[in-house]
């Protein structure tokens, strides 16, 4: 049963932040019940929203129109909201009422060098009512955030 997710984190100088994270994306995990759960991180492929509130679908996973694996940062300016999709696929002899809990880490610095980033966390959520096809929740998933502060900020 896939759980597609939103979340979109704002862009930022890097010395209007302090919470700044990198265009980069680093390592990710996911803890639960071992085998029950596998993650497709992407983002919202740029086209596909509006930068000023975030947004996107996973749909179908179609690269450059629904998902992007790699971000352009010519396809963003300051301040624009970037939106990433992990979409979580739960087995289907999983037991009920797990919780996943998804630990994200980005690099400090753009790959590029610049002193660019991302800024603040703005939401998260499941992506259910947008139209995502690539959801299929029973409507009792939830999503919450706790912020952790880089470790290495600009």
């Amino acid at each position: 049963m896939p759980l597609a997710l939103s979340t979109n984190v704002r862009l930022a100088v890097a010395v209007v932040t302090a919470l700044a994270l990198a265009l980069a994306l680093g390592s990710n995990r996911a803890q639960a019940a071992s085998g029950d759960f596998s993650i497709d991180f992407a983002a919202a492929a740029p086209s596909s929203y509006d930068h000023a509130t975030g947004g996107g679908a996973f749909n179908d996973r179609t690269i450059n129109e629904d998902v992007v694996e790699s971000l352009n940062g010519g396809d963003f300016s300051c301040g624009d909201l970037v939106s990433f999709l992990p979409r979580v696929t739960v087995a289907g002899d999983a037991a009920a009422n797990q919780t996943i809990t998804m630990d994200f880490s980005f690099g400090a610095s753009t790959t590029g060098g610049g002193e660019v980033g991302y800024g603040d966390i703005v939401s998260v959520a499941v992506n259910r009512d947008v139209g995502d096809t690539g959801n299929s929740e029973d409507g009792g998933s939830t999503a919450a955030f706790t912020e952790t502060p880089p470790s290495s900020p600009f």
